[in-house]
């Protein structure tokens, strides 16, 4: 992500969700992983990785991130 390498990103937080499925940073990749979507001008799953996220579980300032990531983010076009 430092060098907006979203694609890159995308693979690397997939393998971590893929074969670290029970740590405590999951919520986080998570969002991280939207991010990278959202960067990627990929709203649809950005927004699916969005709905994976347990906000309760996040930090504080990945909280404020994640309000943040979901106004950024249009609504899918239906």
């Amino acid at each position: 992500m430092v060098l907006r390498e979203w694609k890159a990103a995308v693979i690397t937080f997939e393998e971590i969700i893929e074969s670290y499925y029970d740590t405590p940073l999951l919520n986080k990749t998570y969002l991280q992983t939207a991010r990278s979507y959202h960067k990627m001008n990929e709203p649809e799953k950005a927004l699916k990785m969005m709905d994976k996220i347990d906000v309760n579980a996040l930090s504080a300032s990945n909280r404020q991130e994640y309000h943040k990531l979901l106004k950024e983010i249009p609504e899918p076009v239906q």
